[in-house]
């Protein structure tokens, strides 16, 4: 049987343009979310920097759990 190479599974450019992606739209719809609080409760920044952070918590969990995935064949358990 020939080697088919190492037993991590890489990603492929569209799969990492689309973790990017995923952690920029956290990243603005939570910043967004957070700016429309701060206009509510009128504590300018604050609700803004947490939701910036919490979206990009947010991504960045989002892409380690795909990421920790690799043993699993693609297609397995993402429905």
């Amino acid at each position: 049987m020939a080697d088919t190479g190492p037993a991590w599974r890489g990603t492929s450019g569209g799969e990492a343009l689309g973790y990017a992606f995923t952690m920029v739209a956290s990243t603005v719809l939570f910043l967004y979310g957070g700016k429309m609080v701060d206009g509510w409760v009128g504590s300018e920044p604050l609700f803004a920097v947490l939701g910036a952070m919490v979206g990009a918590g947010a991504g960045i969990y989002y892409m380690v759990v795909r990421l920790s995935r690799t043993g699993e064949p693609p297609g397995d358990g993402e429905r």
